[in-house]
């Protein structure tokens, strides 16, 4: 699962800097015409990049819920042990009994 985990925040990582480099090169337009007159982009970004949009949201939740069943099974068996201490519980439940 950890391999999972870390290959699905690679791959959110990359989506986002992908659109960040798209807005730094937009912003930076420019600066690629020194001595003309700059031609700006005509499309707007959200009809570009709606759907791309859609996939990094379906990514990202993906992402955060992969981390939650990590957590949640972390804890599940921590519990199922005892606790950190690594003593199982149903043990200590026949000492008390």
């Amino acid at each position: 699962m950890e391999e999972t985990i870390e290959k699905v925040s690679v791959a959110v990582r990359i989506l986002r800097a992908f659109r960040a480099a798209y807005d730094d090169h937009r912003g930076r337009l420019a600066e690629y015409f020194k001595g003309k007159e700059t031609l700006e982009w005509e499309f707007a970004p959200q009809l570009v990049f709606h759907r791309y949009d859609n996939f990094l949201s379906r990514v990202e939740t993906v992402n955060v819920s992969l981390h939650r069943s990590e957590a949640s099974l972390r804890d599940k068996t921590l519990a199922s042990r005892g606790g950190r201490s690594g003593v199982c519980v149903p043990w200590k439940l026949g000492l008390l009994l």
